[in-house]
């Protein structure tokens, strides 16, 4: 993840948790414990709601359940927004391949191989 998407990320997150009216401290940084903060596992759900729709994620519960700081919110986004990223170029990838061209180059590479043969 490049410096630019992951400012982004931290940006998001830390204005998400500060936004959060059980929080009641004015600066916030990624190693703060959510407990510190007086973030219970209901407003630790309701961050993740909005961070899947500001970022267009699914966060499962499990991820959820285990953030403790600041941090641990920022990078299970980042993780996110990789793995999205990763199928993303992975259907990009699949949308190029052409079945009609792959069936042209393995005939093409049999007829190759015969030539060889004969020779």
């Amino acid at each position: 993840m490049n410096g630019s998407n992951r400012s982004t990320v931290t940006e998001a997150v830390i204005k998400l948790v500060t936004e959060n009216p059980m929080v009641k401290i004015d600066h916030i940084e990624a190693p703060m414990l959510l407990a510190e903060l007086n973030v219970d596992s209901l407003e630790k759900l309701s961050i993740a709601m909005d961070l899947e729709d500001a970022f267009d994620l699914a966060i499962t519960d499990q991820e959820v359940e285990d953030f403790v700081t600041v941090s641990d919110i920022i990078s299970c986004v980042d993780q996110g927004l990789a793995a999205k990223a990763v199928e993303a170029l992975a259907d990009e990838a699949e949308e190029d391949i052409n079945p009609d061209s792959l069936e042209i180059s393995s005939n093409d590479h049999q007829a190759s191989a015969q030539s060889q043969h004969a020779t």
